[in-house]
């Protein structure tokens, strides 16, 4: 194989040492500094977002549980088979509705079919009870 080699390519900095790449960056610093400064354009302000709402008006807090990987695979299946049938928006949603829907339940087992009173957060019995 008869050719010739590839050219070396030259470097901006041939020639070149740090003390004077530096006192060069220095002296632009030096003439940029003197120039006058023009204020940048105003920005508007960004709006914090707005807390999700509930259909009565309160502010919704997010709230989990712990499921081993079969159950939220049933969970997320669940969601998925009856998303279009029930009108589920998000998996929230679905989350939520099913929820309710147990409560209800329970409303009307224990409580006569009167809803429970609200319970703060960590205002009820932490832990099994003790018996």
């Amino acid at each position: 194989m008869t050719g010739s080699q590839p050219q070396r390519r030259k470097s901006s900095l041939t020639g070149k040492s740090f003390f004077q790449a530096h006192a060069e960056a220095e002296a632009q610093a030096q003439a940029e500094a003197q120039e006058p400064v023009q204020a940048p354009a105003p920005v508007a302000p960004v709006a914090a977002p707005e807390p999700v709402k509930s259909a009565a008006g309160a502010p919704k807090r997010k709230v989990s549980y712990y499921a081993d990987d079969d159950e939220n695979g049933r969970i997320r299946a669940a969601f998925m088979a009856g998303r279009d049938r029930y009108g589920w928006r998000s998996f929230t949603d679905f989350q939520l509705a099913t929820i309710l829907d147990r409560v209800e339940q329970l409303e009307q087992e224990l409580n006569g079919g009167r809803p429970f009173e609200g319970v703060p957060p960590k205002g009820g019995q932490l832990g099994r009870p003790m018996s």
